[in-house]
């Protein structure tokens, strides 16, 4: 996978990642929505390897070396599938206060603490590349190194973390043109739709104030040029 194509791919689990802090109660997504949910969760975290070079492990058990030095038990997609909906929850507070403070530039990075994890060096054969791997059991940990190595490889800045200008929105998004201000096209029409309908209705008004002058001034004070008023006689 070439440079390009690696950066697309973090870029493209980082817009997932923001657009799982944006979708809001989860308990509200049906069994098939809920599967595909975890599936995309495990990707987030799986593809590390095929992006960056690395891998990231998910096991069930403790981290055990055999006598070989290898890891024991193997990674385990099942673990991924089988988390309740409760954790999923976890993740998103935590992708959206993550992502809030990057965006309000309240942190400039942040730090995992993990309780069991290890870091090796694996290669498929003789002939192929050394590929190191961040192993861990606890599934937050995993998600959150999989952030790290997605934000690393995306190349992004704090900058290019957003939140909507748009007022009935204010979610979050990765800005693609340094002039972004707003999430999509949708939002952006929709301001500009409103300041339009503003702009027209004020306009509108002010015509109108303008004939309501001139039939008045028609009717009880003719003569009288618009915008000025006939001096009034003393009686």
């Amino acid at each position: 996978m070439k440079k390009d194509e690696r950066r697309e791919n973090d870029i493209q689990k980082l817009k997932w990642a923001i657009w799982l802090s944006r979708k809001g109660d989860l308990t509200q997504l049906g069994e098939g929505d809920l599967i595909k949910l975890k599936h995309d969760l495990w990707e987030f975290v799986d593809e590390v390897s095929l992006l960056q070079g690395n891998k990231i492990e998910h096991r069930r058990r403790p981290l055990i070396f055999d006598s070989k030095g290898e890891l024991e038990s193997l990674t385990t997609k099942e673990a991924f599938l089988e988390i309740d909906q409760e954790l999923i929850s976890v993740i998103q507070d935590t992708f959206v206060d993550l992502f809030t403070r990057i965006a309000k530039r309240e942190i400039n990075g942040f730090m995992t603490d993990m309780n069991d994890a290890a870091l090796y060096l694996h290669v498929d054969s003789h002939s192929h590349q050394f590929i190191p791997v961040f192993a861990t059991v606890s599934i937050m940990d995993s998600v959150r190194v999989a952030l790290t190595f997605h934000l690393h490889g995306a190349g992004i800045t704090a900058d290019d973390v957003k939140i909507c200008s748009r007022s009935n929105c204010k979610g979050l998004f990765l800005r693609e043109r340094k002039e972004q201000i707003y999430c999509d096209i949708k939002c952006g029409r929709a301001v500009a739709s409103a300041k339009h309908y503003k702009n027209t209705v004020e306009q509108s008004r002010s015509k109108e104030r303008k004939r309501g002058r001139v039939r008045y001034k028609a009717k009880f004070r003719p003569g009288t040029p618009i915008g000025k008023t006939r001096p009034r006689i003393a009686d």
